[in-house]
């Protein structure tokens, strides 16, 4: 049987027609999605680069995908996948040029893609690495805060409501880094970016430029740009997890109270709502129980739910736009205020009215609403 010549030999490693493709798989959970947008930051910044991120759909065939890419002229694909997706037969035949594995190890999918590409990216800060390794891997490449014999350090690190700093080392070279992405787990996602920028021949100090100007997720740690003495952060975080390591990133900056708005949806269970009315009660100093936008008598049920799991009266207010009001009224010089979880029907418009809601209210285009909610 003839094969067909426009297939890749080596699914990753480039493709024989076209531009070629540079295959990146980023494995993980919620550290993955922010590597990833560093990442493609990093490589978008290079004249002639073209990096596209995809999370493939389960059951993807990574060859399609790929192929996909070649013909829109991308040069780097960056592919974030989580656990469950490595089960397709397929993935056996991709050999990519990096494999990116953050987190701790799920159920050792990623190993084997791990030890076909060609370089591999790891912290051995996370529990349980070093043991999946039978033997190193060659084309290794690690990042670290406390482990110095790692290739890339950091150290001087310093943390900021808007963003953060440290300098970045590896052999023979030290650079400060700036980056304007807030919460104390950006020390490592910038740590992983830099040293996936090295696995791909990018300039170190070319890197660091980038680095300065680069984004955040919109929606994920979101600290808004407020004039104001106190800080306002927008994470759409809904699960347990989630909610708990976005109170204690944000605990790391704050100066003054913790003010926590949960947003309480009738789409979850009411054990995970009872859990998240628990987790912001021992984590926040001042807990507002709101609704997510919908109807008032579906956010009063949901509301009671998440009220079930909390040992002391929380504030509790329907609206979600009264609550926000409330909340940045009583907000003082060094407090932080965190608004956990989304709108229903959640969308990326929703985040920017609800963004462009809270600069019109510190700009004063807004007075006679704010009036009307007890200002």
């Amino acid at each position: 049987m003839k094969t067909d010549p426009r297939t890749p030999r080596r699914l990753g490693r480039g493709i024989r027609t076209g531009t070629g493709v540079q295959c990146v798989v980023v494995t993980g959970n919620g550290d993955a999605e922010l590597v990833v947008h560093l990442l493609a930051q990093l490589l978008n910044a290079r004249p002639r680069t073209r990096a596209r991120v995809v999370v493939p759909e389960q059951g993807a065939v990574p060859e399609r995908v790929l192929a996909a890419l070649e013909r829109e002229r991308c040069t780097h694909a960056l592919l974030r996948v989580e656990q469950g997706q490595l089960s397709h037969p397929e993935w056996e035949l991709l050999c990519p040029r990096l494999c990116v594995l953050t987190g701790t190890p799920g159920a050792g999918e990623s190993i084997p893609l791990a030890r076909r590409s060609r370089n591999v990216v790891y912290s051995p800060d996370e529990p349980g690495w070093q043991s999946v390794w039978s033997s190193p891997h060659p084309g290794a490449v690690t990042y670290s805060q406390q482990d110095m014999r790692a290739r890339i350090t950091a150290r001087n690190l310093r943390l900021f409501p808007s963003h953060v700093e440290f300098e970045a080392v590896t052999t023979g070279r030290i650079q400060r880094v700036f980056l304007p992405v807030a919460g104390g787990f950006t020390f490592y996602h910038g740590l992983c970016a830099l040293a996936c920028g090295l696995c791909l021949g990018l300039d170190w100090e070319e890197m660091g430029r980038a680095l300065r100007c680069a984004r955040g997720l919109l929606g994920r740690m979101e600290v808004l740009p407020i004039p104001a003495a106190c800080s306002v952060v927008l994470d759409k975080a809904d699960t347990v997890r989630e909610v708990e390591r976005l109170l204690t990133c944000a605990r790391e900056f704050t100066a003054a109270r913790l003010i926590c708005l949960l947003s309480c949806s009738d789409r979850a269970d009411g054990q995970m709502l009872a859990e998240l009315g628990g987790v912001a009660e021992q984590l926040a100093d001042r807990v507002i129980l709101m609704g997510d936008g919908a109807p008032q008598e579906r956010a009063r049920a949901a509301i009671a739910l998440a009220r079930r799991g909390m040992t002391e009266a929380a504030g509790q207010i329907p609206d979600r736009d009264e609550a926000v009001d409330r909340a940045l009224h009583g907000a003082g010089a060094g407090d932080v205020i965190v608004l956990a979880g989304g709108r229903v029907g959640e969308t990326a418009d929703a985040f920017a009215r609800e963004r462009a809601r809270i600069m019109a209210y510190f700009s004063g285009e807004r007075l006679s609403d704010k009036d009307s909610c007890g200002r």
